[in-house]
Parts: structure tokens; C-alpha cells; sequence
């Protein structure tokens, strides 16, 4: 077992500990001697009473180092784990469930989560040993699933791509435990992603005929615990006038911010790849709006029309 801390830069508080030190030596009063006339017996009664006192205030002092301490290891967040969790059940079959979702496009400090994720499910694969099965959320038409070795699971990871599409773990979950089931032994799931709502909220275990109770199971979550500052266009018309030349167009796009916090985003229009016009928008949190654009073309043909949205991540 070893111990970690999910909050490590807290330990620099240790420091702490020995302001009760400072505080005690500042406050120490120091005896002042006077001379009296014959009072031998009184000083011998007070050098009895003197070690006990002094005790007192050691053992006070200690008290007070140690809370300190405790606070700050507490606000710290210890958490033992077992040496190399990647390694634990390396022999026993193992399943991992990749989240290739929409979602997972998104972009972190550190790349995009699907890369994240691919690199952690790699690790997972270089400490394994048993059997390999990976299912992606997004299943790929006409492809099929099978156990792997590691050296086969690590060359079809590679090949698992990010989809457009919106994921769904109850009918992967299921397939992840009927192969478990028909190996008729125990083994583990490991569930790679970003645990979206629009993926997970309608996820019930009710839909999941081969559970087992033999099965260890276990979320990695990609991202953090607060929602993403996402926004969409949902919708887009053409509100006004026709597609004839030098007749005026009005388009209207609606704009969804489906974070818990306000936005700002400007939304852009273009036309056959040229950014013909721009316009910003301000949104609540889980609010739509919408955002309109004037526009005449000047010749006929084709035109292919986009709306994007900046700092799309």
C-alpha cells in the first residue's frame, strides 16, 4: 500500500507546525531572582512543583504541533492506494470500455480526452498479462470484438477512431459481461470516459441481462467534476427572402449554451469556406438564443454555408 495525497501542494503547510514553537518561546516568561531573607523551605516547595508545571506545558505544546499538523495533513486528502493499480488483476481477464463519443473531442490542458484516454488505455494494456476486449461506446458498424492478447489489443486501440456520434454504454457494458460470461470466469471492466450527461443520464442497470457479482468494475473519469463550457448551434434557417442572386437573405442560427455557467461567443458565418460575416452573443447558463445574418449573393452556383462558433474547444 502507499500513500498519496489529492492534494499534495497543501503539505507545504507543515510549516506551520512550529508557529506554536515561536509562539511559546515568545511568550515565555523568564523568572526574575530576588533575594529574601530565610525562605529555604518555600524554595524547596516550589522546585517540587516546578517539574510537574513544566510538563504540563510540554505536553500543551505538543498538542498544539500535533493539531496543526493533522490539519494540514486532513486538508491534504490522504488516500492509500495499491502499488501499481494498473498492474492489479494483470493475469485476470480484462475489458475496457473506450469512450470515442463527440464528447470526448474535447480539449484539455493536456490534449484531447480521447487521447487521454488512449494513453491511459494503453498502460492498462502494457501491465496486463490475460486477455484483452476492447469495446468502444460508439460501435463501428460491421466491426466485431473479440479477446486479444496485449500485443493485438495494443494494435487494434490504435485503429478505435473518435466518432461524431453520441454514445451508449448500456448495450457495451451488457456486451462486456456476456464475453466475461462466456469465458466462465472472473475478470474486470475498466470504463474509460468523460461521463457526460447526454451519454450517461438515461443509463440504468436495468437494461444489462449478464451481470455478475464476480465482476469488478471500474470508471475512470476524463475530465473534471463540472460541466464544460459547451456551446452549439442547434438550429439553423433561413428566415427571410431566397436563394436568388442579388435577392437580400436573413439566416437564423440558435445558439444552445449547455453549461451551468454564462457565455460569451462570437459566431461566425461562412460561405464556401470565406468568413462573410460575425456577431456576438451572450448566453445564461442552459439558456438558447438566437442570432441573425444578413446576406445577397452576388452570382449563382453552389454555395456550401457554415456557422462557427469561437474558442470552440
Amino acid at each position: 500500500m502507499n500513500l498519496s495525497f489529492l492534494n499534495p501542494l497543501f503539505l507545504f503547510g507543515l510549516a506551520a507546525g512550529v508557529i506554536p514553537i515561536l509562539i511559546h518561546r515568545l511568550t515565555k516568561r523568564n523568572a526574575v531572582t530576588r533575594k529574601f531573607s530565610a525562605v529555604r523551605l518555600l524554595l524547596r516547595s516550589q522546585q517540587a512543583m516546578a517539574r510537574p508545571q513544566r510538563l504540563k506545558h510540554l505536553l500543551l505544546l505538543a498538542l498544539r504541533v500535533l493539531a496543526v499538523l493533522s490539519l494540514v495533513f486532513l486538508m491534504a486528502r490522504p488516500v492509500l492506494t495499491e502499488s501499481g493499480w494498473l498492474m492489479k488483476g494483470s493475469g485476470v481477464p480484462r475489458v475496457i470500455l473506450l469512450d470515442n463519443s463527440l464528447s470526448m473531442g474535447y480539449r484539455e490542458d493536456g490534449g484531447d480526452r480521447f487521447a487521454l484516454a488512449k494513453r491511459a488505455a494503453r498502460e492498462m494494456i502494457e501491465g496486463s498479462q490475460g486477455k484483452i476486449l476492447l469495446i468502444p461506446t460508439v460501435l463501428i458498424q460491421g466491426g466485431a470484438v473479440d479477446w486479444l492478447h496485449p500485443g493485438e489489443a495494443l494494435r487494434e486501440l490504435d485503429q478505435i477512431p473518435p466518432s461524431f456520434g453520441r454514445g451508449d454504454p448500456g448495450p457495451a457494458l451488457d456486451l462486456a459481461y456476456r464475453k466475461l460470461k462466456e469465458l466462465k470466469g472472473a475478470g474486470e471492466i475498466l470504463i474509460l470516459s468523460d461521463l457526460t450527461r447526454g451519454d450517461w443520464e438515461g443509463f440504468g442497470l436495468a437494461g444489462i441481462k449478464n451481470l455478475s457479482g464476480e465482476t469488478a468494475i471500474t470508471f475512470i473519469r476524463m475530465g473534471g467534476m463540472e460541466r464544460d463550457s459547451n456551446r452549439a448551434v442547434k438550429e439553423v434557417n433561413l428566415a427571410e427572402g431566397e436563394a436568388v442572386v442579388g435577392v437580400p437573405l436573413r439566416f437564423e442560427a440558435t445558439v444552445s449554451n449547455l453549461s451551468d455557467q454564462p457565455v460569451s461567443s462570437l459566431v461566425q458565418l461562412y460561405l464556401s469556406g470565406v468568413k462573410r460575416a460575425q456577431k456576438s452573443i451572450d448566453l445564461k447558463a442552459g439558456a438558447e438564443g438566437k442570432i441573425y445574418f444578413e446576406h445577397s449573393f452576388d452570382r449563382p452556383g453552389w454555395v456550401n454555408g457554415e456557422f462557427r462558433l469561437s474558442n470552440d474547444r
